[in-house]
């Protein structure tokens, strides 16, 4: 028996370069997928992706270089060299960042005009912050993303790992375009009975006007209930459902009609209290609106 033990091959250094080659492998898989979208997004043109790919690859090449390190008694010259090339083209492409970050940023503004206007948008403002309308967008610099945010109340709809013009002037463009086949006359009667609901909670007070925010959580309620899913934020979707009431004189139910009324100074700078109500489609122009009735 002892003769067959001294006759076996040891497997324990074989396993160990086994395990050594497949975290090798593993690795070098990752780092090469990596590389490649690198490659794409450049092609593209999208640095703020190229950006964060960067980041990526000066991790995983650093990981790769520990695993290598740990095992130097394994070396393996040409991914040595292969490495060692990998490592000099990602010092060149950060040497490079803020020239492509400038180029990127002329880039975004040389296009963003004429970009708005195919989607028959107007924007305004300066860098890094514009208008669209009841929107603001904002560019983060220093994270190279950007968020959409609609009326005075600032409630953001939209975040971007880009500046990518196409996606923030089509989710404006978008929004219009949904509250355009909206059935105003049927949110009106689910906004109606909301405020009834309201009115029978505040029945120690025989008040008409009731607050805003106690009537769109009564909306939102009945709308999840007949798993209606509100497409945007509910505070944007019934700002926006409010304003289309109110700019058209002729919607009422059961002969009444909406009414409103705006907040005190110290509601007004508490978003809390009131909600931000367009006057137009055209720009930031609201009001900040505590109470509703129907008379």
């Amino acid at each position: 028996m002892s003769e067959n033990k001294e006759s076996q091959f040891e497997l324990d250094e074989i396993a160990f370069t086994q395990n050594f080659i497949i975290e090798v492998g593993k690795n070098l898989k990752d780092l090469h997928s990596n590389i490649s979208k690198y490659n794409e997004e450049l092609d593209k043109g999208n640095f703020p992706a190229t950006l964060k790919l960067l980041q990526k690859l000066s991790t995983k090449t650093s990981n790769l270089n520990v695993i290598l390190k740990q095992n130097n008694e394994m070396k393996i010259i040409p991914l040595d060299d292969q490495i060692s090339k990998i490592e000099k083209w990602i010092n060149n492409e950060n040497s490079l960042k803020e020239y492509k970050k400038s180029q990127y940023k002329d880039s975004f503004l040389h296009n963003l005009f004429d970009t708005f206007k195919s989607y028959e948008l107007e924007v305004k403002g300066n860098f890094p912050i514009f208008k669209c309308n009841n929107f603001k967008f904002e560019l983060d610099t220093r994270k190279m993303t950007s968020k959409l945010i609609y009326g005075g109340d600032k409630e953001k709809i939209g975040h971007f790992d880009d500046w990518n013009l196409e996606s923030i002037s089509n989710s404006i463009k978008n929004f219009y375009d949904f509250f355009k086949k909206i059935n105003i006359d049927e949110e009106l009667k689910i906004i109606y009975q909301s405020y009834i609901n309201c009115r029978t909670e505040h029945s120690e007070t025989t008040a008409d006007w009731i607050p805003i925010l106690d009537i769109l959580s009564e909306y939102t309620k009945t709308k999840q209930n007949a798993n209606n899913e509100l497409k945007y934020p509910e505070k944007v979707f019934f700002s926006f459902i409010i304003y289309q009431i109110l700019q058209n004189p002729n919607h009422e139910i059961l002969g009444k009609k909406m009414g409103r009324r705006t907040a005190t100074h110290t509601a007004a700078g508490n978003k809390n209290e009131h909600l931000w109500i367009p006057l137009n489609k055209e720009d930031l122009l609201g009001e900040n609106i505590m109470y509703l009735s129907f008379r």
